[in-house]
């Protein structure tokens, strides 16, 4: 068994907030109950069958993926109650690219779906994997299941439904129509989402990241 520590500047005492317990070739991170200064930003590791998780505790100035708000930046965390259900701690989040909104989000909330930026090689295996979407006919039927993959935040669905989007808007305004309003809309979720998550990853600006991925694309054909 393997004391861990607080490391927060100043703790003197070194107050135990956690303890590893090894049992039969396992790992288990087990919170310390009843010590003081338990440092709020302790990262706790499971190893479990030679395989390493890590649950970690989001902190002020991290930057993380939230859904279809893209790369944000969290401020600070603050307890409120913005329901009239009393006191909830919140992260108190910005967007990346658009500072001057302010996104509220319940701590365990943001714990289950707050993602990690990606890396280089990362995204660039999600453009290797590129799929254009089926084209579904039907209006309503089409906006429901690009709505829903829109909203799932996958990044193949988003290339996907992005690649499948384009293609039509082309076809449309080559035949001298207008493209759908619903499908614009679309577009720009999707869009958005991926222009800052590629754009965050490869330090390169939202605006640049269509012709990066088109590149990329006609270089893994």
């Amino acid at each position: 068994m393997i004391s861990l520590y607080d490391s927060t500047p100043g703790n003197q005492n070194k107050e135990k907030c956690a303890i590893i317990i090894l049992f039969e070739g396992l790992e288990f991170a087990v919170n310390v109950d009843g010590f003081a200064g338990i440092h709020s930003e302790a990262v706790f590791y499971l190893s479990l069958i030679g395989r390493r998780t890590r649950f970690m505790k989001w902190k002020t100035n991290d930057v993380v993926i939230y859904k279809n708000n893209g790369v944000c930046l969290i401020n600070r965390t603050e307890e409120m109650d913005l329901t009239g259900n009393g006191l909830r701690k919140y992260y108190v989040l910005t967007q990346y690219y658009k500072p001057q909104m302010t996104i509220y989000v319940e701590v365990p909330v943001g714990d289950e779906i707050f993602r990690t930026p990606l890396s280089i090689a990362e995204v660039n295996n999600i453009i290797g994997a590129y799929k254009e979407s089926d084209w579904i006919s039907n209006d309503r039927d089409r906006q429901m299941s690009f709505d829903a993959r829109i909203s799932n935040g996958s990044y193949g669905d988003l290339l996907a439904v992005i690649g499948a989007l384009h293609r039509k808007r082309s076809e449309k305004i080559k035949n001298g129509k207008k493209p759908g309003v619903v499908d614009e809309k679309e577009l720009m979720r999707a869009e958005s989402v991926i222009n800052q998550t590629f754009a965050y990853s490869l330090k390169i600006e939202p605006d640049q990241v269509p012709g990066y991925i088109k590149k990329a694309i006609k270089e893994y054909k």
